[in-house]
C-alpha cells in the first residue's frame, strides 16, 4: 500500500489502465466482495427513495463501470431512460454484454466525466444522478460536478457513495492528516486482493465540506449525509465504512 498527499504522474492514464486490467476478473470480484454488494444495496435504497418523489424517473450513472449498479436499480422502479457513462472501454464492453432484455435499455457512453462532455448532453434532462465511488477516484472532482450539472435537471438529485474518509484514515493510521483542505486530498494505492500483478487500485479521501463547496458552484445543495459502519454493512469490524451523500440541484 502507498499513501500520498498528492496525485502521481499520469494519474488518469494509470487509473484507466488498472480498470482495464480489473475488467478481466471484475464479475467474480463483484460476486465475492460483500462490501461492494452491501454498498450498492444502501445506495440503491437511497436512490429509490428519491425516485418515489420524482414526477419523471430518468437516471444517469457517472462512472458506471460494468453497469452493476444501474442494472440493479433498474429492476426496482419504472424508469423512462437510463444512461451509464465511463472512461474505460473494457468495462463498458462488460456492461453492454450484460445488457440483455432490460427495460428500459441502458445506453452506455464512453466519456470522461472530468472532461468537457457537456456537448453530449445538450439539455439537463435526468431527474437523478448517481456515482458509486467515483468521487473516491477522480483528480478533478470539480469537473465531475460540472458534468453532473450538464445531465441533471433543476429539482433533480445527485446521490453518491464514497468510502467513509474518517474511518479510512483510522484504518490507515493517519488520524492526524488533514484531508481536502490546505493539506490536499489523500491518495491511497493498493493491490486489489493483494495480487502484485493486479495493479494499483486508487482511492482518494476528501472531506464532505470540500465536496459540498464544489457541488455548490454548480447549483447542488447538500441535502443528506449518512454514514454506515462495517457492522451496518454486515462486514468485518476492521473493514471500511460507507458514506452516502445527496445533493439537490436548485
Amino acid at each position: 500500500m502507498k499513501i500520498s498527499s498528492g496525485f502521481p504522474a499520469n494519474y488518469k492514464e494509470r487509473r484507466r489502465g488498472e480498470w482495464g486490467r480489473l475488467s478481466s476478473y471484475w464479475p467474480s470480484y463483484v460476486r465475492d466482495d460483500s462490501f461492494h454488494r452491501k454498498s450498492h444495496e444502501r445506495l440503491r435504497e437511497h436512490v429509490l427513495d428519491r425516485a418515489q418523489a420524482a414526477e419523471e424517473r430518468s437516471l444517469v450513472d457517472l462512472g458506471c463501470g460494468a453497469g452493476d449498479f444501474i442494472r440493479g436499480v433498474r429492476n426496482c422502479a419504472n424508469w423512462s431512460s437510463m444512461l451509464g457513462i465511463d472512461f474505460c472501454d473494457r468495462m463498458l464492453e462488460l456492461a453492454r454484454c450484460a445488457e440483455i432484455g432490460g427495460n428500459p435499455p441502458v445506453t452506455y457512453r464512453l466519456a470522461d466525466v472530468e472532461g468537457p462532455i457537456s456537448h453530449q448532453a445538450p439539455e439537463a434532462t435526468c431527474s437523478i444522478g448517481t456515482a458509486a465511488f467515483l468521487l473516491d477516484e477522480v483528480e478533478d472532482v470539480r469537473a465531475c460536478f460540472a458534468t453532473a450539472a450538464s445531465f441533471i435537471k433543476r429539482g433533480g438529485s445527485l446521490v453518491c457513495a464514497t468510502l467513509d474518509p474518517a474511518r479510512e484514515l483510522h484504518r490507515l493510521g493517519r488520524r492526524g492528516v488533514r484531508i481536502g483542505d490546505d493539506g490536499g486530498p489523500i491518495v491511497v494505492a493498493r493491490n486489489l486482493r493483494g495480487h502484485p500483478d493486479a495493479g494499483e487500485y486508487f482511492r482518494v479521501l476528501r472531506a464532505s465540506h470540500v465536496l459540498d463547496a464544489h457541488a455548490a458552484e454548480f447549483g447542488f445543495r447538500a441535502a443528506v449525509e449518512r454514514l454506515f459502519s462495517p457492522s451496518d454493512l454486515g462486514s468485518r469490524s476492521d473493514g471500511p465504512g460507507l458514506r452516502l451523500l445527496t445533493w439537490n440541484r436548485a
